[in-house]
């Protein structure tokens, strides 16, 4: 408890000693806010981050190898970000190896990849949507609507244009002449639906 002079009766004067106790728990509380704080932002991941950006609306630069995605996030997964820019929409892979499954599936192995907010949104934002969870569902969606695509990979200079066949680890893209690429599931950074 808070030490306070005595008045001159010998009573302590109750006005400050219940100010004291009150400036002491203030900055208790103070204290405990700034370390639960530092906990939360040490625990945040990746896909946290990205969540954040979509629900404020914020205007991003998604950075994948040499390659830079300027927009909005439209949409989270669990290893997946879908960034909306002016040229379409790119989907981003978060994590390169993963591990778990479900709601438990996390990054094993976070993918190369750089957010950076360009502009905070005064107002807007969004929800969830009901978009593809993973990576690889994004990847077997475009397969199934059997779309051009074009995608980026760390391991390659060029991009890739064509249509997807998504095998067990790997993806096949095979372009306007027939000539087949594959690129490992992991090595795959972003597809983007551009128009034609």
């Amino acid at each position: 408890m808070p030490t306070v002079e005595p008045v001159e009766g010998g009573t302590p004067n109750l006005g400050d000693v219940g100010g004291a106790a009150r400036e002491e728990w203030r900055s208790e509380e103070e204290e405990y806010t700034r370390a639960a704080a530092a906990q939360w932002a040490h625990r945040r991941t990746l896909v946290d981050i990205a969540r954040e950006l979509m629900h404020r609306g914020d205007r991003v630069a998604v950075t994948a190898g040499a390659t830079t995605f300027t927009g909005t996030v439209t949409h989270v997964g669990l290893d997946v970000l879908r960034v909306g820019t002016p040229g379409g929409t790119t989907d981003v892979s978060l994590a390169a190896v993963t591990t778990g499954t479900g709601e438990r599936r996390r990054a094993r192995l976070p993918a190369p990849v750089v957010l950076r907010v360009i502009e905070r949104a005064r107002a807007g934002g969004r929800r969830a949507s009901g978009g593809a969870e993973t990576f690889r569902a994004r990847l077997l969606e475009h397969e199934a609507d059997s779309v051009a695509v074009v995608v980026g990979s760390f391991l390659l200079d060029e991009e890739l244009r064509g249509t997807l066949t998504v095998g067990h680890d790997q993806v096949c893209v095979a372009d306007r002449d027939g000539r087949e690429t594959y690129v490992p599931v992991g090595w795959v950074s972003w597809v983007a639906l551009r128009p034609a």
